[in-house]
């Protein structure tokens, strides 16, 4: 009896709890996109946003699109979010069900858009492998590609142009006319 409480417990210690969790991460005050154009998105009230480091959107892109159907969150720091589900494809993952919050702008470049020419090209060759796609599909976002897409949007010069408020001399948001 010794042993297989032990055993159980070997198990939990390697694996997690043993019940499924739920990870369910929200947008603070998140605007509508109305459409995604080449050179950023357009909102419900008309503002189009642009996204910090990236010179053009791909507009066919499922997973951008699915990471701004629930709206995007203006950061007053100048960084833009959406929201993916997120796939945790490992028998062994104890979250079963995970709608994460992504930095577009990382996003962006990972699923092929084309980056700005103020990034230095030793730093676009630590992004994500431009060879390689992005793993999404009807389940989601591979949760090893969403934990790329976090490291790529933590490193210093992927951090937005200007770090000022959205509100500063310079937006990135700007009213389409």
């Amino acid at each position: 009896m010794t042993l297989v409480v032990a055993m159980c417990a070997l198990h939990v210690l390697l694996t997690g709890p043993l019940l499924p969790r739920r990870i369910v991460e929200r947008l603070n005050n998140p605007v509508q996109v109305k459409q995604i154009t080449s050179i950023g998105f357009i909102t419900a009230d008309g503002r189009l946003i642009k996204m910090d480091h990236v010179k053009e959107v791909p507009t066919n892109s499922v997973v951008v699109r699915e990471a701004v159907s629930r709206g995007i969150e203006l950061s007053e720091d100048g960084r833009t979010f959406g929201l993916l589900k997120i796939w945790h494809w490992c028998g062994n993952d104890p979250v079963r069900y995970h709608i994460g919050r992504v930095d577009l702008s990382a996003l962006i470049l990972a699923a092929g858009g084309k980056p700005d020419p103020d990034i230095p090209q030793e730093v676009l060759d630590r992004l994500f492998h431009p060879a390689r796609a992005l793993d999404y599909g009807e389940h989601g976002l591979n949760v090893s590609d969403y934990g790329s897409i976090r490291r790529m949007a933590a490193m210093p010069e992927l951090t937005p142009a200007h770090s000022r408020p959205r509100n500063a001399s310079k937006p990135a948001v700007e009213k389409r006319r």
